[in-house]
């Protein structure tokens, strides 16, 4: 992975757990809360690791199904798209080289 893209996780992460806080913390003061979209696109654009924590550990929201069952399927979808990215860009999902298969089912590079 890319040292950019994991910064960007990074920050995108402590943000949404920031956000999630603030939105706790303001809904026993007189503040305005933060829009639910705004806390649930903060997990959608990476920040789902964050949200999680601060939904599951925290026990912030768990009283709306969109955060307790959205939180962890936007975490897995994201999880299985940067495995296949990981792998893809170690060539583990390329295609074998010309040539085929031999008889004990291993590929050849004789092509």
């Amino acid at each position: 992975m890319p040292n950019s893209l994991a910064y960007y996780l990074a920050a995108v992460n402590v943000l949404a757990l920031i956000a999630y806080v603030l939105d706790h913390y303001h809904s026993e003061t007189p503040y305005r809360k933060f829009i639910d979209r705004t806390l649930m696109a903060l997990a959608v654009i990476g920040g789902s690791l964050g949200a999680g924590i601060a939904v599951f550990v925290g026990r912030m929201k768990l009283d709306k199904p969109a955060f307790r069952l959205g939180i962890p399927v936007v975490f897995f979808a994201q999880l299985i798209i940067i495995l296949l990215a990981f792998l893809k860009s170690n060539g583990a999902l390329a295609p074998p080289e010309a040539g085929g298969r031999n008889k004990a089912g291993h590929y050849t590079n004789t092509g």
